[in-house]
């Protein structure tokens, strides 16, 4: 499953630094310091979930850990295509912000989703932030072959504003 690419790695290496050409609002300082901001706002988080967890008596942490995990982390694709293509039959147009790269497979891999919804996607998909912007399309109202991906002209006309792989995907479709 999804957990099978999971390998263990320094949890701090993962943090990439906020920039202040993506982020203007932020000073040269908070930039220079953003990694350890990071650490902190999670070390706090883990905080407020160990005082939560104090006070519940009913479970072991580990138990709720595992469940959590299984939920939010390993299985978290497979699910969100289950809920979409068992909740959403009815949308013409659903759009995804900070997909994970696994998304794309597990969309691609649920049938039903996959036979109600054209999938549309940018073409340099990032994996290391799993930040991705996607579309998915009702087959029975928009035309496939008929999909422009226009991202390249938006992102021209930005004059300037910092986006990266995977922060907006624009398209044009015919219905």
């Amino acid at each position: 499953g999804e957990s099978e690419s999971l390998k263990s790695q320094v949890v701090c290496k993962l943090l990439s630094p906020i920039l202040r050409s993506k982020y203007p609002a932020i000073t040269v300082e908070e930039q220079e310091i953003s990694v350890q901001l990071q650490i902190l706002c999670l070390a706090i988080l883990d905080a407020i979930f160990i005082f939560i967890l104090s006070s519940e008596k009913s479970s072991s942490w580990e138990d709720v850990k595992k469940v959590l995990c299984d939920s939010l982390i390993f299985n978290k694709a497979t699910k969100t295509c289950q809920i979409i293509s068992q909740s959403y039959n009815d949308t013409n147009v659903f759009f995804i912000h900070e997909a994970a790269a696994i998304f794309v497979q597990k969309a691609t891999e649920n049938h039903v989703l996959n036979s109600k919804f054209i999938l549309v996607k940018p073409d340099n998909i990032d994996g290391k932030r799993n930040q991705n912007s996607l579309i998915l399309l009702d087959r029975d109202v928009f035309a496939e072959s008929s999909l422009q991906d226009i991202t390249q002209s938006v992102v021209d006309s930005l004059d300037g504003i910092f986006i990266t792989a995977g922060d907006l995907l624009a398209v044009t479709a015919q219905d």
